[in-house]
């Protein structure tokens, strides 16, 4: 079972910090074979979309069969070894991609998704590839953004697959922060929360913290704080105005909170506009 981590540190690290290094659409012949290889420096996401290939990794006892729908995802260094079907060889959509940081934290990576998982975002994620594909083909202005952004659409999908597979509540968890979102002018209690998700609140705090990276507390006071950053830059409200669209009765507290967690205070961004 992969380790769960927050969404927003693992997309940290891939947008701010992320290197695409080579993106392949590869359909094999019958002999295609690796032998002994490991990336020493990134890591390799790759979806089958058709045929299948038996992947020999470094840590499983019993080679994999890889098939149609199958995820692979290969850390740095891990040694592996893989041969196509003699009679149904696989197509494979490939990213080879780096997070680069200084600190030990790039680790995450190596835990957010296991080796070999089965995907039920195959036409998704197929259309994603795709997309990626014509991008860094194209090679236009911005192309690199837009790769980063649509690996990192890929990261998500794929690491909330695993997060509802590994996690019972998870449904009923982001029906709550459903909620939330659609009542942003509200602050829910835990109590409200764990009332309407039938978990009890110490535990509903243990999930959502553990599926968000959040506290309940602080996932609504982010919210809060980016609708009404979305208020101020449609230029249709001034600041008090957006503080009381998202539920702050008090303007200063609301200034000193926004700039907190933006680091500009909401009058400057609307002279900026």
């Amino acid at each position: 079972m992969p380790l769960q981590f927050p969404f927003s540190k693992i997309f940290f690290l891939v947008y701010h910090y992320g290197r695409i290094d080579n993106l392949i659409e590869r359909e094999t012949t019958p002999q295609w074979k690796l032998q002994q290889l490991s990336y020493s420096n990134h890591y390799v996401l790759a979806l089958a979309a058709e045929g299948r290939a038996v992947y020999e990794l470094e840590g499983f006892e019993q080679p994999q069969e890889i098939r149609k729908g199958d995820v692979l995802f290969l850390r740095k260094q891990l040694l592996h070894s893989a041969t196509s079907d003699p009679v149904n060889p696989w197509k494979v959509f490939v990213v080879i991609f780096d997070a680069i940081d200084l600190s030990v934290e790039t680790s995450i990576l190596d835990h957010a998704l296991p080796a070999i998982s089965r995907t039920s975002f195959l036409i998704e994620l197929t259309l994603l590839f795709r997309e990626m594909l014509d991008a860094w083909t194209a090679k236009k202005p911005g192309h690199l953004l837009l790769c980063r952004g649509l690996l990192m659409k890929m990261l998500y999908l794929l690491m909330r697959e695993q997060q509802l597979q590994t996690t019972p509540q998870a449904r009923t968890i982001d029906h709550t922060i459903a909620m939330m979102t659609e009542h942003y002018n509200r602050t829910f209690s835990i109590h409200e929360l764990a009332a309407h998700a039938g978990l009890s609140p110490s535990y509903y705090r243990l999930v959502f913290k553990k599926l968000t990276g959040f506290t309940v507390g602080q996932f609504q006071t982010l919210m809060k704080i980016n609708k009404a950053r979305d208020f101020l830059l449609s230029g249709d409200c001034n600041v008090t105005e957006a503080a009381q669209l998202v539920g702050f009765d008090n303007v200063y507290y609301f200034s000193a909170v926004f700039k907190k967690l933006t680091g500009i205070n909401p009058s400057e961004l609307l002279k900026r506009r």
